[in-house]
């Protein structure tokens, strides 16, 4: 039961840490990936990402609108 918990847990942050769009290259492979993603990138990549997409819905609503702000 505890294992299946802790299972759910690392696989939502694993889905965190592939959304890291600044993870570092590296020269060798580290456990056979070529860039180090982590946790903290995942998290700032989702944010940066939701920024983006809440400027682009406002700038739409904006020029659908046809009002200046």
């Amino acid at each position: 039961m505890l294992s299946q918990k802790v299972k759910g847990i690392k696989s939502k942050w694993s889905f965190v840490k592939n959304l890291d769009i600044y993870a570092k290259p590296i020269t060798m492979t580290y456990r056979g990936k070529e860039k180090f993603r982590s946790k903290f990138g995942g998290f700032i990549s989702l944010a940066i990402l939701v920024f983006i997409v809440l400027i682009f819905a406002y700038r739409l609503r904006v020029m659908i609108n046809r009002t200046n702000s």
